[in-house]
């Protein structure tokens, strides 16, 4: 059974301070574009609303400066320019502060700057006594910049929440997703706000209207904060084409479609529908592959793995052009997105040795800096993809790191990991890791995570033992440990059906146990029909069974499927066959 995962969620930063002030409202639009473009369409500058103040030379002139001094990297400048002028409009405030924003990198000594605590106490009062007669856009862009540097303001906070109406009405898509980015950055819920996004009226207008950074944003905001967004996932999933899955992977930037890909494989997680995911990842396979792995880092790598392997999907050609540049991705990803990577690609059965080759190249840095989590995912996944052996000397590297870490510092799952890891490096590998330690790790590591069977496989389990106990192939056990005589590997590690006194070992593998195939009726580009394959964990059991001597035989949901549309006869003269080839005969059945 496949480990839960990881460790660590993927975080996610979107590129800040466009300088967008397109005014077109979106509320009431319904039409979605068909054709690709960075812009899923272009806004109409005949809708574009009025600045509420007219523009004048002092005005122009300060915007100027603030943008030089911006281009200069002149933050000193920034910090200083509003003490020297009395007279501000509300779009020297905004550009100011979005400007100050793009310094996100030295926000503790933005924030702790005397200057910018002037600057924000004087723009609260601003906004208290006279924000009512502000555009959408300069407040927007305000809220956007406080955002990305963590600065909590009540007075704003507030200001812009009781806006919501406003900003439905009359905003632009980037300041519908600016606002929704914002709350989500600092982590503060509005129901009626992200209740009000999730409107079919407001989708499509920013499906139509607005980039892909803006849905983008959007998406990941709801997901951040726990919002379903379940229409927002139907419209994503919507078209029979996959269409509107195909303009944001076509129209997007790397960062973005990983960023929209990992929204919505979270969002189904909690919810019944993976129609948009599965689109996602055919629009990826198909057409973003080679745009993620030429302009993409590892984290957008790292993360979009990971949402592969949280859907089960799989993703060929994603991890071909990943193992073709692997030296180059592994080598500028942060010690998470190698985690991620690599956790990903071993739970979906990928197994490319010049990837995991890489990330041995960085065992001692990853030993140095890596979180537990970080270093149990890795463990975990080397045990699984088999290449324990191959790269001996950084996997002890990384396993006396956890042998020096405070066992308290480690979770039951990253234990567990570690447990399966040193199974697996011993049976399959004849790596054999001392578990005693400075930091107690030994005692910790006789925890085990008990994953029992789902409801589903646990039927399926029971309808297949009834079934042979009908045809005579009965005494068996079930929930049997592979180690005779032991516990070791806990429930995750114990076979279905087996015959002990034989050694012959049956699997029920349900859906669980298997990738998604993604494109058209799971088929080839050449119309012959794909197979499913199984995934890393269930591989790696059958390894570590046959490793044991164990005869190992597989039954699927797709074989059930088959044999409940054939006669009596012929499930007889089924599984007396399968049977047959791991020993076990019936007479009866010849």
């Amino acid at each position: 059974m496949a480990s839960t995962v990881p460790l660590h969620i993927p975080r996610f930063l979107s590129t800040i301070g466009r300088n967008r002030n397109d005014g077109a409202s979106i509320k009431g639009d319904s039409s979605i574009v068909k054709s690709p473009a960075k812009r899923l369409n272009r806004i109409s500058n005949s809708n574009s609303r009025p600045h509420p103040i007219p523009p004048n030379r002092t005005y122009v002139n300060q915007n100027k400066s603030i943008t030089i001094l911006s281009k200069n990297e002149d933050l000193q400048g920034l910090l200083s320019f509003k003490n020297d002028r009395v007279v501000f409009n509300e779009v020297n405030w905004s550009t100011l502060f979005n400007k100050l924003g793009r310094f996100k990198g030295r926000k503790d000594e933005i924030v702790g700057d005397e200057r910018f605590k002037v600057l924000l106490e004087e723009l609260e009062e601003i906004i208290e006594e006279d924000g009512d007669s502000w555009g959408i856009q300069s407040v927007s862009n305000i809220f956007h910049s406080l955002a990305v540097l963590n600065v909590h303001s009540p007075p704003i906070l507030n200001y812009v929440s009781t806006l919501t109406p406003k900003i439905i009405d009359e905003g632009t898509p980037q300041a519908i997703s600016n606002v929704a980015y914002s709350y989500a950055v600092l982590g503060v819920e509005d129901d009626y706000y992200f209740e009000s996004i999730n409107d079919e009226n407001v989708i499509e207008g920013i499906l139509k209207k607005g980039y892909v950074q803006d849905i983008s944003n959007t998406v990941w905001a709801g997901s951040c904060l726990g919002y379903g967004m379940e229409k927002w996932v139907e419209k994503i999933g919507g078209g029979e084409g996959g269409e509107i899955c195909d303009l944001i992977v076509e129209g997007g930037r790397a960062q973005e479609i990983a960023n929209t890909f990992y929204s919505v494989i979270q969002l189904e997680q909690n919810s019944q529908n993976s129609i948009a995911g599965k689109k996602l990842a055919e629009a990826i396979e198909n057409k973003g592959a080679s745009k993620l792995v030429k302009f993409g880092g590892g984290q957008e790598i790292g993360n979009v793995i990971w949402s592969m392997a949280q859907g089960k999907l799989e993703c060929d050609g994603l991890v071909k052009g990943v193992a073709e540049e692997a030296e180059r991705i592994v080598g500028i990803a942060k010690i998470m997105e190698v985690s991620n990577l690599v956790y990903g690609l071993a739970d979906l059965g990928y197994f490319e040795k010049r990837i995991f080759a890489a990330v041995a190249g960085r065992a001692e840095e990853i030993a140095r800096h890596g979180s537990e989590q970080h270093l149990c995912n890795i463990l975990w996944a080397f045990a699984i993809a088999n290449q324990v052996g191959l790269h001996e000397r950084a996997v002890r590297q990384l396993w006396s790191e956890c042998l020096r870490r405070d066992a308290r510092k480690f979770t039951k799952v990253g234990l567990n990991q570690l447990n399966v890891f040193r199974t697996y490096a011993r049976v399959c590998e004849g790596v054999e890791l001392e578990i005693e330690g400075e930091g107690g790790i030994g005692e910790r590591l006789e925890e085990v995570l008990t994953i029992k069977a789902t409801k589903g496989a646990q039927s399926f389990e029971d309808s297949v033992c009834s079934e042979l106990v009908e045809l005579g192939f009965d005494g068996f056990e079930r929930e049997v440990s592979p180690f005779v005589g032991s516990e070791e590997g806990g429930e995750m590690l114990r076979i279905d059906v087996a015959w002990e006194k034989e050694k012959v070992a049956l699997e029920v593998d349900g859906p669980s146990h298997f990738l998604n195939l993604i494109g058209k009726k799971g088929t080839k580009k050449g119309g012959k029909k794909k197979r499913m394959k199984r995934d890393g964990p269930t591989k790696a059991k059958k390894r570590l069974m046959e490793k044991l001597g164990w005869k190992v035989t597989r039954f699927s949901f797709v074989s059930n499927m088959k044999l409940k549309k054939m006669t009596e006869e012929e499930r007889k003269l089924f599984w007396a066959k399968k049977m047959k080839k791991v020993g076990l005969v019936n007479d009866d059945l010849k």
